[in-house]
């Protein structure tokens, strides 16, 4: 069993507190093959690159380097190397998760994680000055974010802001403003107007009237 396999290399802390069941489309794995666990988002301590890259190489290895479960990680894996400076290897792992989930079709569950490697290939873009690529990719995520959760899911607010972001940093204020408002919306629907997220994006959309 691969899962038996990941934890018994002794990782520390152990991949066992970032894994989950895995969706219907794990089952179709070969017995031997299926992995059964995905890796999931969760505070990330000093040696959790070396722990997610051994990962990548157990799935990889179980289930084919194309597998869903490997764009997860390689999304993982460039967060780290944003975190700690490196945009360019970030750039690379991004583009090769996209390139996964162009080729994979399915559920809700896919297309989150197609969307999310969009977006997040599309930050690296918008850090580096490359604004017209990065406005390409979060339309590429919105649209698919819209047409599979709805307009008004968080995952679509949180790509409605990284596009405001992304405007205001061009100068398109009134667009941009316009994108937080929607955001702000969405989020307090789901969220309600307490929550912290609320007042972080509400703050965010005030600051563009402090923009030259």
């Amino acid at each position: 069993m691969i899962v038996a396999t990941v934890l018994s290399r002794g990782c520390n802390p152990p991949l066992e507190s970032w894994l989950r069941p895995q969706a219907a489309w794990n089952s179709r794995l070969p017995a031997h093959k299926r992995l059964g666990t995905s890796i999931v988002e969760s505070p990330m301590h000093e040696n959790g690159s070396a722990d997610c890259r051994q990962a990548r190489r157990l799935l990889e290895s179980a289930a084919g380097p194309d597998h869903p479960d490997v764009a997860k990680v390689l999304n993982t894996l460039g967060s780290l190397c944003e975190d700690r400076g490196d945009d360019a290897e970030a750039e690379q792992l991004y583009q090769r998760s996209v390139q996964i989930m162009a080729k994979t079709r399915g559920d809700a569950a896919l297309q989150r994680i197609r969307v999310q490697s969009l977006s997040h290939l599309a930050g690296v873009y918008r850090v580096q000055g490359r604004y017209r690529q990065a406005e390409a990719l979060y339309r590429r995520a919105l649209a698919t974010a819209e047409k599979t959760f709805g307009r008004h899911d968080l995952e679509v607010a949180t790509l409605l802001n990284n596009l405001a972001v992304l405007y205001k940093y061009t100068a398109s204020f009134s667009e941009a403003g316009r994108l937080y408002l929607r955001a702000l919306a969405i989020t307090m629907k789901v969220l309600g107007p307490e929550h912290a997220e609320v007042a972080r994006r509400s703050f965010s959309g005030q600051t563009i009237s402090t923009w030259p």
